[in-house]
């Protein structure tokens, strides 16, 4: 396959990129046909520089939105689910007459509510 035309329309910072950090993402020839569209390019140090610096703050961009703690609605959603699920256990094990299971759920259930109302205050109150 040809990559030469496709490496052409790509910017001068998805070539950079292409042919440093996403390198193993793409077949060897895609990246030699990269490498061969930035010497095209004859690209100054100072251009170079430009757009090093941008790929560089895009990735501090992108690691700063991954390493933001949850949310408190992701944290309700995880813990709705998880007392759902528990819920679900409570009920299967009642309609089966494991009564003795099921009142142990079902103190495991208050305790479980208790802790979620910590949780959600303390949350509440850190923002």
């Amino acid at each position: 396959m040809d990559f030469t035309e496709r490496m052409a329309n790509n910017s001068n910072e998805q070539l950079i990129k292409i042919v440093t950090e996403l390198r193993n993402d793409y077949q060897p020839n895609a990246v030699l046909a990269a490498e061969e569209e930035l010497k095209k390019r004859s690209l100054t140090s100072e251009q170079l520089e430009k757009i090093q610096n941008s790929i560089s703050e895009e990735k501090l961009k992108a690691k700063i939105v991954s390493d933001e703690p949850l949310s408190l609605l992701e944290i309700l959603f995880i813990l709705a689910s998880f007392g759902i699920f528990t819920f679900l256990i409570y009920l299967r094990l009642k309609s089966e007459d494991k009564t003795v299971k099921a009142q142990q759920i079902k103190k495991i259930i208050k305790y479980i509510l208790i802790f979620y109302a910590l949780i959600i205050t303390i949350a509440i109150i850190s923002k």
